[in-house]
């Protein structure tokens, strides 16, 4: 996941100098870096990013050399810095995720919440992930330059084969907003499951796959009420453009729908025709012409797990795909592949009808 900040180098463009006899006399002028009252002569009118508001810089302070790297602020020497000297204003220091412990407790709560979105479905089958934090200077190293702001990367993951398991690493960066940490957690978690999730035979365009990284971020900075990070991810080009399908499609079908489109989507990229050939309902003469032979075996393996019932739709959970009404999805139950189609919702119950039944056939929640 790449930054997308706006560089900051133009905010001391707009460091206004103003002369103090301009000012109501009665007012008192207070310079935000050092706390002084500004008695007389020039000072500085800055509209600062995270207090959305205007605040004043005397003099002294303008000429600091270093400045805060979140809102462009002169700052004292003594201010909270990362290792590759990275300072930050005791304004935006409380918002910003420096400490490693807990960057990875918001990794593991991100994790969590994911899979309470998702109703399991985002479980990782290798629990086991090791969570590393790095300033920018790691990527410096890597590469032997050093990265514009515009490209520094906020993480990374990895999933190594090791037996018949994956082992898990994640990097972080270290420094960003809490909102924003959160989001790359989401980002980063989801390449994980991708690598668990993702059949072989299957291809997805590296930037589609990071635009379904992006849109479970989406959904997770929606649950969690934060449209800072919401209006970022859509306004970021990180993806070359591929976000705005896949969030287009999330919003009408849902988050477990587009986990779906990894595992049995029939295309590389987000787009109309695949949407119709992994999600449509088939001809109806080839698909349900009944089986003389019922499989009772693979209608007992049909499991209802869930069922979300709102006034805009419902969602039922069978095995591990999503269904709304009327659809129909491949599915593989015992060892054998069936078309199910949902037909109606029960409470807590669901009826379908399955390739090789005459009847329709009921399923209660577990």
């Amino acid at each position: 996941m790449w930054n997308s900040l706006k560089l900051f180098c133009l905010l001391l463009v707009v460091m206004l100098p103003v002369s103090r006899s301009m000012a109501a006399t009665a007012e008192q002028i207070q310079c935000v870096v050092c706390s002084k009252i500004i008695t007389s002569g020039t000072y500085y009118k800055y509209q600062h990013p995270t207090l959305n508001k205007e605040v004043f810089i005397c003099p002294e302070c303008k000429e600091l050399k270093q400045h805060c790297s979140k809102c462009g602020l002169p700052v004292f020497e003594t201010a909270e810095k990362t290792e590759d000297g990275r300072y930050f204003c005791p304004i935006d220091f409380p918002l910003v995720a420096l400490d490693d412990k807990e960057i990875r407790q918001m990794f593991a709560n991100a994790a969590m919440e994911l899979d309470r979105m998702s109703n399991g479905k985002m479980r990782l089958r290798n629990t086991t992930v090791t969570v590393n934090v790095f300033d920018v200077d790691y990527w410096n190293s890597k590469i032997g330059e050093k990265n514009q702001p515009s490209m520094q990367r906020h993480g990374l993951s990895t999933s190594r084969p090791v037996g018949d398991k994956l082992i898990h690493t994640v990097l972080l960066h270290r420094g960003l907003w809490k909102d924003e940490m959160v989001a790359v957690c989401a980002h980063e978690f989801t390449h994980l499951w991708i690598n668990e999730n993702k059949p072989k035979g299957r291809t997805i365009e590296p930037q589609t796959i990071e635009a379904v990284c992006e849109v479970v971020a989406l959904a997770l900075m929606e649950h969690l009420q934060m449209p800072n990070q919401v209006k970022e991810i859509m306004e970021n080009t990180y993806t070359e453009g591929r976000i705005k399908p896949a969030a287009e499609y999330y919003r009408v079908h849902g988050l477990n729908r587009v986990l779906d489109w990894v595992i049995d989507g029939q295309q590389a990229t987000f787009n109309e025709q695949d949407f119709q050939v992994a999600y449509s309902s088939p001809n109806t003469t080839a698909a349900w012409r009944p089986a003389a032979k019922a499989y009772r075996q693979e209608f007992d393996a049909l499991y209802l797990k869930s069922v979300l019932e709102t006034k805009e739709k419902s969602v039922a959970l069978i095995n591990d795909k999503t269904f709304i009404k009327g659809e129909s999805r491949q599915m593989e139950v015992a060892g054998k592949k069936l078309l199910v189609k949902l037909l109606e919702f029960g409470g807590d119950s669901v009826t379908v009808q399955v390739d090789g039944s005459a009847d329709p056939i009921k399923l209660y929640r577990e």
